[in-house]
């Protein structure tokens, strides 16, 4: 998140371009700046407040004005009553290359007085929307619902270490020590219901000093098939240090695939890259939602 020198650069910078020299027939804007949000659920029916949102979507009227980092100076053409709409952005699947509005959260909408050269301040409150199921799966606070697979040389557990634990008492840990190198873990009968005509995402924070895997398996009448959702790269800083994460992974390819599916297993693999002795992976806070 930028300093709130760089904001300060930002308003300057505004105020320049504002003045227009070069041609003065130009509109000139005026000029929304959000500085800060915050994100709030009620813990006991939603879950964790953690969030990751990369930017926020600016509508005006039905206009997208553009997607923007916090803390952000957004120029628009305006001048009288305005009605805006903000959106929490996310990078889909931890990618970059697929941020988009995350359909999940309720967007603020306002309607605000704007005129040319005026600097009008908006601090957002996110929510989820109302009409979503929300699954928390597991925080860790209780126990831990992943068993071992028959192929696995390692397994997941519940702790409590302070020092490791994102929030709350508890996190899931699994470790592969010397001479292990397969780590295969799947929900233990939850029987997931993910509607395969809706959109689906799976949140959870997690870190870890090796890549892993995270999926579904879909269990039909016939067959109990195994799909990958993401590949998920290490979270160790410059420094070696393993550093907490967030990510939203969309399940919508995988659920729409299996519209016969009698429910879904999530599961959780990890083969060691060699690049570290002892294979560290931490997850917290898994959840699913989906529209009703």
């Amino acid at each position: 998140m930028k300093t709130t020198k760089q904001l300060s650069l930002l308003l300057a910078f505004a105020m320049m371009m504002s003045c227009d020299i070069i041609n003065p027939d130009e509109p000139i804007p005026a000029y929304l700046v959000i500085d800060s949000y915050s994100f709030v659920t009620d813990y006991g029916t939603e879950g964790t407040n953690s969030e990751k949102f990369s930017e926020i979507w600016v509508y005006a009227g039905a206009e997208f004005i553009g997607a923007f980092e916090v803390p952000c100076v957004v120029p628009i053409i305006a001048n009288g009553a305005t009605q805006l709409s903000l959106r929490p952005g996310i990078k889909n699947n931890g990618m970059s290359s697929t941020r988009r509005a995350y359909p999940f959260i309720q967007p603020v909408d306002i309607n605000i007085d704007m005129y040319p050269l005026e600097f009008d301040t908006i601090r957002p409150e996110f929510h989820y929307r109302e009409n979503l199921i929300i699954n928390n799966l597991e925080d860790f606070e209780q126990g831990c619902i992943f068993t071992a697979e028959s192929s696995s040389q390692s397994t997941m557990e519940r702790i409590t270490d302070p020092n490791v634990v994102f929030e709350g008492n508890g996190c899931g840990e699994g470790l592969l020590l010397d001479g292990e190198n397969v780590l295969r873990v799947v929900s233990n009968e939850q029987q997931l219901d993910l509607p395969s005509n809706k959109l689906s995402w799976l949140e959870m924070n997690y870190k870890s000093n090796n890549s892993f895997a995270v999926g579904l398996y879909a269990v039909t009448s016939a067959s109990i098939d195994k799909e990958y959702l993401v590949v998920l790269n290490p979270t160790t800083d410059d420094a070696g240090v393993d550093q907490w994460n967030k990510i939203y992974i969309e399940m919508t390819s995988v659920t729409a695939a299996y519209a016969n599916a009698s429910y879904f297993e999530m599961f959780i693999e990890c083969i060691r890259d060699g690049s570290v002795d002892e294979v560290k992976l931490h997850v917290d806070n898994l959840k699913m939602l989906h529209f009703e």
